[in-house]
């Protein structure tokens, strides 16, 4: 026999032909009614041929009103181009609402599928293709040694899902794609990475790991790229990734039907890539333990808490908290320490949460920006103090509120520009700009049991509802007005000025530091000046407003002048013992004091005058004008009556007489001798006269 050889250029041309290039394509018409199951079976495949290896099946392509079965199985090892399920046009068979792709074996069966390209369920297929497990027989998707294939599932209602048990191999990696959703289970090793494009990928396990490297999982060992689409669990169990990720588009986190919380670990090492500007959209909570790099920016939106747990992120691109809570245990999660970037940390419609459990207090320095839909700042924990080192701006164009809650500390340390209102809604603001304002231009409002305090400056007006101004030891300086209401109040040993004035207009409004700066003090209708402290410039209680010094009993001291000036004015003082300042109520006044209004002395307690006792209510430089009634309450009563700067009264059941001289303010409470020892005087004013005259001559 002879042996011809082929030439050279026919040996090249017939290498060049890849298997894909000659793959054929084979479509599924199901036999006799459509009834067939068995891949093997020649009348089951469009011109009873069954396929050769490494071509393109087609399920459910057939016209007419030929029906699939519910169950398509492969009974030996099979390798195909593509796999699509569903039609090519409106015309075609349409698929069960649920196909399972299995083995025909029992249990023990072993059978591999290699896809060569991908797996497609077009438009036109709507339900669930599942490869559902080991029941008959445990069945292998082998991707091949590498390159990616495209899962895409068309159909929004469709579902692509590889179950629980259901393993997926090989060196090459998958792409998501289409509207559906592909559900993968957690035995899968394919190591070409996994890539969501678009639709949703479902996740019925966590991934796991041994000796810092991934064994398997529900994206298999490589890097996970989410570019867009939905990542969620298949239910309310909570889901652990190990592997890295490349971020670069819109990505949903969860859903409203699976409640399963998702973590990005750094168990196997696992880091995160910012290869684009990005946004997470995060509707069940999400903890990205692993650390976030580049230089794009990150986005949080959706109602879900989204945990940023690294120290040390370094995406420079900034961080924009929209919507829900964006929650850090470092300053360092905010991404790189830079106050020349004035846009690394923007707060439009969301709260960036401080959680620290490590240390008390830490430096944020970074620039801060408040958008139109304004931003909260939360700090769970009581012991610790967050400072803001950078500046806070507006977005450009925009203004919004900057709330601070929680019962930790924030402090302002920049000259900052925003100019949108501050709220504290709880624990404590402190301000603490060595220039500018700490808060802007806008108005502050102080929510009931917070503090706004710190030694810098507040550029809008401040209104305390049942608050604390001043912290101990710091100065605070008001650039406006100051409106309190509720029980608020200036703390100890503090001091705050006020430039333009403070219209104390409901409540009671406690001064126990200093209340100092050049604007006036006004106490209006229904509110009630009291506290321990030192009130500098003029003090004016007008109509219907009420001085109560003290906390209980107590010493005020006002350095300017102090004016009941109007006939509805009221001073109201208790008297619980003799010491003045810490049994009973006492004003000091540098300047003038003007009376006006209603004087009412409460009595606390039952003294017993032997003859006399006198309480020093009033201390000041010099009076004008007189009270309109001053009146004795409590475990006594008397209705005073006014001769010249003399009020007298008797609360004859208690035999006691009450003089208030308003030419000293003080108020003398003296014991009416026995009847037996006043025959031989004219009359009772006699005897009132006689025993305040000896008062006098005591002092």
């Amino acid at each position: 026999m002879q042996i011809i050889k082929a030439p050279a250029p026919v040996v090249f041309a017939l290498s060049f032909l890849s298997s894909s290039a000659i793959a054929g394509t084979a479509t599924w018409d199901g036999g006799t009614n459509g009834a067939g199951t068995s891949m093997a079976t020649a009348a089951n495949w469009a011109g009873d041929t069954s396929p050769a290896s490494g071509d393109d099946l087609f399920i459910a392509t057939a016209t007419g009103n030929a029906t699939v079965s519910s169950t398509i199985s492969i009974s030996a090892n099979r390798t195909v181009g593509n796999l699509t399920f569903g039609g090519t046009s409106s015309g075609a068979t349409t698929l069960p609402s649920s196909l399972s792709i299995t083995t025909n074996g029992s249990g023990s069966t072993a059978r591999t599928l290699t896809i060569n390209t991908g797996i497609v369920m077009t438009d036109f297929a709507t339900g669930t293709v599942a490869f559902p497990g080991t029941t008959l027989g445990t069945l292998t998707v082998d991707l091949g040694a590498s390159g990616t294939r495209t899962f895409q599932v068309g159909n929004a209602t469709g579902s692509l899902s590889f179950v629980t048990a259901q393993a997926i191999t090989g060196g090459a990696g998958i792409i998501k794609t289409g509207a559906g959703t592909l559900g993968t289970g957690g035995n899968n090793t394919f190591s070409g990475g996994a890539t969501l494009s678009a639709g949703t990928w479902r996740t019925q396990l966590s991934s796991a790991a041994s000796g810092g490297a991934i064994t398997s999982g529900p994206f298999g060992t490589g890097t996970l790229t989410l570019l867009n689409g939905t990542l969620r669990s298949a239910s309310t169990s909570a889901r652990t990734y190990h592997n890295s990720v490349s971020l670069g588009g819109n990505i949903t986190l969860g859903d409203s039907t699976s409640s399963g919380t998702q973590t990005f670990s750094t168990a196997a090492g696992g880091a995160t890539t910012l290869t684009a500007n990005s946004i997470l959209n995060v509707v069940t909570t999400t903890t990205w333990d692993q650390s976030i790099g580049g230089a794009a920016k990150l986005t949080k939106t959706g109602a879900g808490d989204l945990n940023l747990t690294s120290s040390n992120n370094t995406f420079s691109g900034g961080l924009v908290i929209a919507q829900g809570a964006l929650i850090v245990d470092y300053t360092a999660g905010l991404g790189p320490a830079n106050v020349a970037n004035d846009s690394a940390v923007v707060i439009n419609g969301g709260t960036l949460r401080y959680t620290n459990t490590t240390t008390s207090s830490s430096d944020a320095n970074r620039g801060f920006r408040v958008g139109s839909s304004g931003g909260t700042i939360d700090l769970v924990d009581s012991a610790k103090t967050l400072t803001i080192a950078g500046v806070v701006q507006n977005v450009s164009g925009e203004t919004g509120t900057l709330t601070k809650t929680g019962l930790g500390t924030l402090r302002l340390s920049g000259e900052n520009s925003y100019s949108g209102a501050t709220l504290v809604s709880s624990g404590t603001l402190l301000v603490d700009n060595p220039t500018g304002t700490g808060t802007g231009t806008g108005a502050v409002t102080v929510s009931s049991g917070a503090i706004l305090g710190g030694s810098g400056a507040v550029g809008g007006s401040v209104t305390l509802n049942s608050a604390t101004l001043g912290t101990a030891g710091n100065t605070l300086s008001l650039s406006s007005t100051l409106t309190t209401t509720g029980a608020s109040n200036v703390a100890a040993s503090s001091t705050v000025n006020v430039a333009s004035s403070a219209t104390i207009s409901a409540g009671t409004f406690s001064v126990n530091g200093t209340l100092g700066g050049a604007g006036g003090k006004f106490v209006s209708s229904g509110a009630t000046l009291a506290g321990n402290g030192t009130i500098l410039g003029v003090t004016t209680i007008g109509d219907s407003g009420t001085l109560a010094p003290g906390n209980s009993p107590g010493l005020l001291t006002f350095t300017g002048g102090l004016a009941f000036n109007h006939e509805n004015a009221k001073a109201a003082f208790e008297v619980n013992g003799t010491g003045r300042g810490t049994g009973y109520d006492a004003v000091d006044v540098s300047g003038a004091l003007t009376y006006n209004g209603d004087l009412t002395v409460n009595f606390g307690y039952s003294p017993t005058p032997v003859p006399s006792i006198a309480y020093n209510l009033f201390d000041f430089a010099s009076k004008t004008s007189n009270f309109d009634t001053v009146s004795i309450a409590g475990s006594y009563t008397a209705s005073l009556s006014r001769t010249g700067d003399i009020w007298s009264g008797t609360d004859v059941g208690n035999t006691l007489s009450f003089f208030f001289d308003q030419t000293d303010g003080v108020l003398t409470v003296a014991a009416i001798p026995e009847s037996s020892a006043l025959s031989a005087l004219a009359g009772f004013g006699v005897i009132a006269i006689a025993v305040y005259r000896r008062r006098r001559s005591a002092l």
